[in-house]
């Protein structure tokens, strides 16, 4: 564990929501935005968008958002994605167990040792118990969450952690095809400038229920 992991602390997410049980596709990407991305470590319709930025995200949602009429989908706080990674089962380092050798991870994630440092489609690893696939591995996600330090003074009812923080830097949670086994942990948290772009980075929709 790294030290901006800390302090663990108990969240208790106040407000139901829905995320996606894959990450966004380039299908999808390509049918609602008209802008083309860089996408040479794998490509086709039903693998994971990546090598965009965190504005790139916003842009996306914007256009789907403006084409369902109103505001319905957005980036997960970090804590709805190690809630929805975890599924249930905070008391084990794994959704699959405590896996201290790593042994299990090939069989739920697309990562360094396995993936030939490409993206994969989604969905062809085994998924956590509430179905969601590739929450470790694959592409990295980004999160509403500005980039602090630790998780001193951090939200504890699952909203996003916006003030404060590295001006212009947000967070990207779950590894991927070329993170090595510690980087690719329900805890693990990394951070990018909201501008930059980089062949890890994808992202995962998530729409609030009622």
């Amino acid at each position: 564990a790294q030290e901006f992991e800390y302090p663990r602390h108990r969240v208790n997410v106040n407000n139901g929501f829905w995320i996606g049980k894959y990450e966004v596709t380039q299908g999808l990407w390509n049918r609602i935005l008209d802008r083309r991305l860089v996408w040479d470590h794998g490509s086709g319709e039903e693998f994971p968008v990546y090598n965009l930025s965190w504005n790139d995200c916003q842009l996306f949602i914007s256009e789907i958002n403006e084409n369902q009429g109103h505001q319905l989908f957005r980036l997960p706080s970090e804590s709805e994605w190690e809630y929805a990674c975890r599924a249930g089962t905070d008391d084990m380092r794994f959704f699959w167990g405590n896996d201290n050798g790593y042994e299990h991870l090939g069989t739920h994630s697309w990562y360094v040792e396995n993936s030939g440092r490409e993206a994969h489609e989604v969905g062809q690893k085994r998924s956590n118990p509430w179905g969601l696939n590739d929450m470790i591995g694959n592409v990295q996600e980004w999160c509403m969450d500005s980039w602090h330090p630790n998780y001193v003074n951090a939200p504890n009812d699952g909203t996003s952690w916006v003030e404060g923080g590295i001006l212009g830097s947000r967070i990207l949670r779950g590894g991927s095809f070329n993170h090595h086994e510690r980087y690719c942990r329900p805890a693990t948290r990394s951070s990018y400038n909201i501008n930059w772009r980089h062949y890890t980075k994808g992202f995962r929709l998530v729409r609030d229920a009622g």
